[in-house]
């Protein structure tokens, strides 16, 4: 996918930008080490959405981790915090 992405973005001036949701849900830590490290060597800007257990396994190859929560009507945004194991 991340191959056929960077052919169509071959022009330097297009945006690269990746938006994923739970694309990584299936793979083990290793295969979701070298696909983010794939995606950083094509210089995508990614924005992932993912469980909070495989944030773990994502989080040392970004460089922001935001927690989208809501109450009710109202959703808001915070810095991501781990209160797992």
């Amino acid at each position: 996918m991340a191959a056929s992405l960077n052919n169509m973005y071959q022009n330097k001036n297009s945006v690269r930008l990746l938006m994923l949701d739970e694309a990584f849900n299936n793979m083990d830590e290793q295969r979701i080490a070298s696909v983010m490290k794939f995606f950083n060597q094509l210089q995508f800007q990614t924005i992932l959405v993912a469980p909070s257990p495989k944030i773990q396994d994502i989080e040392e190859n970004i460089d922001t981790v935001l927690t989208v929560m809501r109450e009710d009507t109202i959703s808001f945004v915070e810095d991501f915090r781990y209160y797992g194991e």
